[in-house]
């Protein structure tokens, strides 16, 4: 497919390509890890809420941890989002993927995170205050939107299958405690966005829907 053709179909999800891999560039993020300063600087953590510091729920779309993550978030991207723009437009799909980001990142946060780090919970506190980054909460709303519109005789059982995995990966996720609370971080975004997603599409006045 040629550019100007993709640039005329989804231009939501091209420009969110370029933004990522052109962050990934700078960073060498396509080569390795984010660095530790890097993260300081464009990471959001729950706890920079009640300091003010919301600009870091936009900047930390653009960038992920890194190596092969950062091909797979391009890769997510490209899917859920470019299937959801063909489904629903670019302005709905704009306001999907940025809604969602927005709405799980402060849910994450005001339901779960900066309670229990109140309440001294030690996973709460490793939530609280871990840096994360990279667009998945938007993607998986995106794709959650993306299975509403499915063909009814399969949409229920990839929805279910999907819940199931992310509800698994959250599970080994408070189990392990890996990366000073940032994969518990990470999962818990995917269970909350993949379902508002979900509802986002089913809430829509005129559903679209994929062709079988």
């Amino acid at each position: 497919m040629h550019v100007a053709r993709v640039l005329r179909l989804l231009p939501f999800t091209f420009a969110m390509l370029t933004a990522l891999v052109g962050s990934a560039i700078w960073t060498r993020t396509h080569l390795g890890p984010l660095s530790t300063s890097s993260r300081r600087h464009v990471g959001f953590a729950p706890l920079h809420l009640p300091s003010g510091n919301w600009m870091r729920l936009f900047s930390s779309v653009f960038f992920t941890v890194g190596g092969s993550s950062f091909y797979t978030s391009a890769a997510m991207l490209a899917g859920a989002a470019g299937t959801a723009e063909i489904v629903y437009g670019t302005a709905s799909t704009t306001l999907l993927f940025w809604g969602i980001h927005l709405a799980t990142l402060l849910l994450l946060s005001v339901l779960f995170a900066i309670p229990l780090h109140a309440l001294d919970f030690y996973r709460g506190t490793l939530v609280a205050r871990a840096q994360d980054v990279g667009p998945s909460a938007g993607y998986y709303g995106c794709l959650g939107s993306v299975c509403s519109a499915s063909p009814e005789v399969w949409r229920i059982a990839v929805t279910g299958v999907i819940l199931v995995f992310l509800l698994a990966r959250l599970v080994w996720s408070f189990v392990r405690t890996p990366d000073d609370g940032r994969a518990i971080s990470a999962d818990l975004s995917h269970i909350i966005a993949f379902p508002l997603g979900v509802l986002w599409a089913s809430l829509m006045s005129s559903p679209a829907r994929l062709a079988p």
